[in-house]
């Protein structure tokens, strides 16, 4: 836990209970001041010593400290006692080492220790390779070494076949290795017969084996048939064989008969037997 966030909470509270009378009695830049130091804007004012008793010299110190700590313009590191100035150097050592081990934050190499550097740098080389192998920028190839580039090679291989096996643009046919070529050349088909089985107009007949191709016609066939059977807009009678238009007829006389008889759904009686016609009155 950091020390600004035990310390400075307690003293900003102290401040306001303690001061909540003596406000009134003060002057308005008195009231100014204080408020200005509590809230920590460029209106802070630290009053004298005769005029408001209860800031003491550790106080104001202890601000100080967290200002330093801070980085704040403010800093008088000559009020500060030896152990804090410690406490300072120490805050602005890890937060420098913080800020190279991230490479957002300001660093200054010059203040790392043997031992920070190399485990920076190390971690710079790891964060570099990782970046090579996934294809991100910013990459530098040429501070790899052979591993490096074998293993970075490697992931681009990978990523190109992902890619190729997802048929998407970016694969690079040329790059494949023949086991390769033959893996995406039998995905390229599943997933043309997936198109097709569908009915989707990415559906190329002309690449289907000779038993896919037999396959998707018993399907549609089927698809075919049950839109008919269901009088749906899609059915297509020329595509029904002799034995399919006969079952057909059947299940249309059958289901004439019923609304006939019923009074429910539509009725061709012309198209009913006499023995139809008397039961159906």
């Amino acid at each position: 836990m950091k020390l600004t966030s035990l310390i400075l909470p307690g003293f900003l509270m102290t401040l306001v209970i303690s001061w909540n009378g003596l406000l009134a009695g003060q002057a308005p830049h008195h009231d100014a001041g204080l408020a200005g130091c509590i809230t920590d804007t460029q209106l802070c004012e630290v009053p004298r010593a005769e005029t408001l008793p209860n800031i003491s010299a550790a106080d104001i110190r202890q601000r100080s400290l967290t200002n330093c700590k801070k980085g704040d313009v403010s800093c008088d590191q000559s009020a500060l006692t030896e152990q804090e100035a410690t406490a300072l150097a120490v805050a602005r050592h890890q937060r420098n080492v913080l800020g190279c081990m991230d490479g957002i934050a300001a660093c200054n190499r010059a203040m790392l220790t043997p031992k920070e550097a190399l485990a920076i740098a190390n971690a710079e080389r790891e964060h570099n390779v990782s970046r090579c192998k996934g294809g991100w920028a910013p990459c530098d190839s040429s501070v790899l070494s052979a591993g490096e580039r074998a293993a970075v090679a490697e992931g681009v291989a990978q990523r190109n076949l992902f890619d190729c096996l997802s048929l998407m643009d970016t694969c690079n046919h040329k790059s494949l290795t023949h086991a390769e070529r033959a893996a995406v050349s039998d995905a390229e088909k599943e997933h043309n017969l997936f198109d097709c089985t569908n009915g989707w107009k990415t559906c190329d007949r002309s690449k289907l084996a000779p038993k896919d191709a037999l396959i998707l016609e018993r399907s549609e066939r089927q698809r075919n048939y049950s839109a008919c059977e269901d009088r749906d807009a899609g059915c297509n009678y020329a595509l029904l064989s002799a034995s399919e238009l006969s079952v057909l007829k059947r299940v249309e006389q059958r289901r004439n008969i019923s609304a006939c008889k019923t009074g429910y759904g539509y009725c061709d009686r012309s198209k009913l037997t006499a023995e139809e016609l008397r039961t159906s009155q």
